[in-house]
Protein backbone atom coordinates (compact mmCIF):
# COMPACT_ATOMS: atom_id res chain seq x y z
CA UNK A 1 0.00 0.00 0.00
CA UNK A 2 1.46 3.72 -0.89
CA UNK A 3 1.85 6.17 1.44
CA UNK A 4 0.07 9.12 1.12
CA UNK A 5 2.17 12.29 0.62
CA UNK A 6 0.65 13.87 3.99
CA UNK A 7 2.40 12.20 6.41
CA UNK A 8 -0.78 9.53 7.35
CA UNK A 9 -3.02 12.35 7.91
CA UNK A 10 -6.15 12.65 5.83
CA UNK A 11 -8.54 15.58 5.70
CA UNK A 12 -11.99 14.94 6.94
CA UNK A 13 -14.80 15.76 4.73
CA UNK A 14 -17.95 15.61 4.90
CA UNK A 15 -21.46 17.04 3.23
CA UNK A 16 -24.67 17.38 3.71
CA UNK A 17 -28.01 19.09 1.32
CA UNK A 18 -30.16 22.10 2.53
CA UNK A 19 -33.59 22.22 1.29
CA UNK A 20 -33.25 23.50 -2.80
CA UNK A 21 -29.47 22.98 -3.22
CA UNK A 22 -29.47 19.51 -5.11
CA UNK A 23 -27.89 21.09 -8.14
CA UNK A 24 -24.68 22.01 -6.11
CA UNK A 25 -24.92 18.40 -4.52
CA UNK A 26 -24.81 16.88 -7.65
CA UNK A 27 -21.96 19.18 -9.11
CA UNK A 28 -20.01 17.92 -5.84
CA UNK A 29 -21.04 14.26 -6.65
CA UNK A 30 -19.65 14.51 -10.29
CA UNK A 31 -16.58 15.84 -9.44
CA UNK A 32 -15.81 13.63 -6.84
CA UNK A 33 -16.80 10.62 -9.60
CA UNK A 34 -13.67 12.34 -11.65
CA UNK A 35 -11.12 12.49 -8.69
CA UNK A 36 -11.80 9.45 -6.19
CA UNK A 37 -8.87 7.54 -6.98
CA UNK A 38 -6.69 10.85 -7.42
CA UNK A 39 -8.03 12.30 -3.83
CA UNK A 40 -8.81 8.99 -1.73
CA UNK A 41 -5.51 8.60 0.00
CA UNK A 42 -5.94 12.63 1.29
CA UNK A 43 -9.18 12.57 2.00
CA UNK A 44 -11.41 10.84 5.04
CA UNK A 45 -14.64 10.41 3.72
CA UNK A 46 -17.67 11.04 6.99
Amino acid sequence: MAENKTNGKKLKVGFFSLTCDEGCMIEVLEIMNEKFFEWKDLLDFK
